[in-house]
């Protein structure tokens, strides 16, 4: 599958990736997608929509860290690799929405998701995806579902990054 991302999209991922340096982790999920989002001065960030303060969103950033980030080798910080639930949101945005990914597609995406981490620090029994599709309609985003199954075989989506 041929993946169409967004410079947006891209720069998400990327920062995404520094979220999971920072915090000391040895791979990059839809947790840390989640906190490059809140951390970016997008208007569309769903920081808002989880979070009611910056300290809030501060506390649960520190909160995700799971060792001093100098323990990852140097060789290593320019290739962490993707969980399995950040790699099907990937997959699963793209066949969902078939047109240049947008940051809010993975996440309407890992809201679909029940083995997204994302999916699972937020509180799921509430109509995650109904309640997320809401606030990006509130905030202007106009969202087309192409629901389409595509068997065709997965390709890397990492030859459309370039290390740090």
């Amino acid at each position: 599958m041929d993946f169409n991302f967004s410079q947006e999209a891209t720069a998400l991922i990327s920062e995404a990736r520094l979220c999971a340096i920072d915090l000391g982790s040895d791979h990059i999920s839809t947790v840390h997608l989640f906190l490059a989002d809140c951390k970016s001065d997008n208007p569309y960030s769903i920081k808002d929509f989880v979070f009611k303060t910056t300290e809030e969103f501060q506390q649960f950033f520190n909160s995700q860290g799971v060792a001093e980030a100098s323990f990852l080798d140097a060789e290593l910080v320019g290739s962490l690799p993707i969980t399995l639930e950040m790699e099907q949101t990937i997959f699963n945005a793209q066949k969902q929405y078939k047109q240049m990914l947008q940051p809010h597609h993975f996440f309407l995406a890992a809201s679909l998701l029940k083995e997204s981490l994302f999916y699972l620090i937020l509180d799921p029994k509430e109509g995650l995806y109904e309640r997320l599709r809401n606030y990006y309609t509130q905030k202007g985003i106009t969202i087309i579902d192409k629901t389409v199954i595509d068997k065709t075989e997965k390709k890397s989506f990492w030859k459309h990054f370039t290390r740090r």
